[in-house]
């Protein structure tokens, strides 16, 4: 037998397994496999013999694991024996899971707080300088800046706390200076102002 001849009788095919292959339990339906290996076997006989081929009867098929969505099947197909009028085909059905081999970031998403300036904290300007500074040091996602505002109880109007720039104002401005994208997100604290704790020097929590 040339070496032609030999290659013919071996086939691989190889399918992903989508979300119209499963059954009732999330995983891929049997007859779905079995449609998939009729397939790969008629393929690899048909090109052997080089003509039509019907498939007569299974011998034994036998499932060891259950297959999900999203795996990588592939059927080694190989043409056993010969005969005058048939011929047998062994295929084998391995699976690869290959979500699990795509990387994931492992590194959380990390989020840096920053209060907008008091007036003693010099210019926006000067401000957005040092935190840039003091940002470039460490490695940061984005910058959450809280628009603090004041309530004495339920049910009134917050006031808003005058004490600092405007957050949208110094959000923009560090945005461009730093490079990293700004969140405003709108605090309402509940008590007076002379308790409020907002004596932070720019970097904090609320």
């Amino acid at each position: 037998m040339n070496e032609n001849s030999q290659q013919e009788k071996t086939l691989f095919m190889t399918r992903l397994m989508t979300p119209d292959m499963s059954n009732f339990s999330g995983k891929v339906h049997g007859g779905t496999i079995l449609k998939l290996l009729d397939e790969a076997a008629f393929t690899c006989a048909s090109r052997y013999c080089k003509t039509y081929v019907v498939t007569k009867s299974l011998d034994q098929v036998v499932f060891k694991n259950p297959i999900a969505v999203g795996d990588l099947i592939t059927f080694k197909c190989n043409i056993n024996y010969v005969g005058k009028t048939s011929m047998e085909v062994g295929v084998r059905v391995e699976g690869e899971k290959i979500k699990d081999k795509i990387k994931r970031p492992r590194r959380p998403v990390v989020v840096y707080e920053i209060l907008p300036p008091r007036k003693k904290d010099g210019t926006l300007n000067s401000y957005a300088a040092n935190i840039s500074s003091l940002l470039s040091q460490t490695h940061i996602d984005a910058i959450n800046i809280p628009e603090v505002h004041a309530e004495k109880s339920r049910g009134e109007r917050p006031v808003e706390e005058k004490h600092r720039s405007e957050p949208r104002e110094f959000g923009r401005l560090l945005q461009d200076t730093v490079g990293i994208e700004a969140i405003i997100n709108r605090v309402t604290v509940m008590k007076d102002k002379e308790k409020q704790n907002l004596n932070l020097l720019g970097f904090g929590t609320i």
